[in-house]
């Protein structure tokens, strides 16, 4: 475990989370695998998708390794959270079952603000049809976002666009009629003077979205 980069990360997170983020990845992986073991049928499908992810261990070193030496050369590291090998599937995994994605026919799904794509990897796992919508982040110097390389890593499709936060109208996307439309911790419905949006907004956002 580099202590350079412990001591970075434990500056924004705490020691287990940070140590979680720096551990021998297919490590970390055994233990949260052994540990959703003791009620297997109940964490089966979050199990098989992590032991598949387990196995991309020196891909995963590489991207964590990258955006590690960016965060500290530029004092960015708000975003290495997600980095975890799997805090991020555990959450999205509850919101994918309270969806019942694993027993539902194939799903069109549109994911807003997709990130770092955990929760449409789990979709994707269900045999759904998915494809994240978000902003296209750039570096100063040109590299890759982090969020970016994760939706790679994870094999999530992704297209860009932004919402318009002032009137909720929506980015010009050719895409396929969705079945269902997901955002989590989404920051676009806020006006440029920080206030949330009223229900007008809303409702023009919907009847756009509805499109979709």
């Amino acid at each position: 475990m580099n202590k350079k980069h412990l001591n970075f990360l434990r500056k924004l997170y705490s020691k287990n989370f940070s140590e979680e983020v720096l551990d021998k990845y297919s490590k970390s992986m055994e233990k949260k695998i052994k540990s959703l073991s003791k009620d297997s049928k109940e964490n089966l499908d979050l199990i098989l998708i992590l032991k598949r992810l387990k196995g991309k261990e020196e891909e995963y070193n590489l991207i964590r390794n990258i955006y590690l030496e960016r965060a500290m050369k530029y004092g960015q590291g708000g975003q290495l959270k997600y980095l975890h090998p799997f805090h991020y599937f555990s959450n999205k995994y509850m919101f994918a079952k309270t969806l019942k994605l694993s027993s539902s026919k194939n799903l069109n799904i549109l994911d807003i603000g997709t990130g770092a794509g955990h929760f449409l990897a789990i979709a994707n796992h269900y045999g759904h049809n998915t494809i994240g919508l978000d902003i296209e982040y750039k570096e100063e110097d040109g590299a890759a976002h982090i969020y970016d390389a994760l939706t790679k890593f994870y094999g999530v499709k992704k297209i860009y666009g932004r919402i318009n936060n002032e009137d909720g109208s929506l980015p010009e996307i050719d895409i396929e009629k969705q079945d269902l439309i997901t955002g989590f911790m989404i920051f676009f419905n806020k006006y440029d003077n920080g206030k949330p949006w009223n229900i007008d907004t809303w409702k023009v956002f919907l009847k756009n979205i509805s499109k979709f």
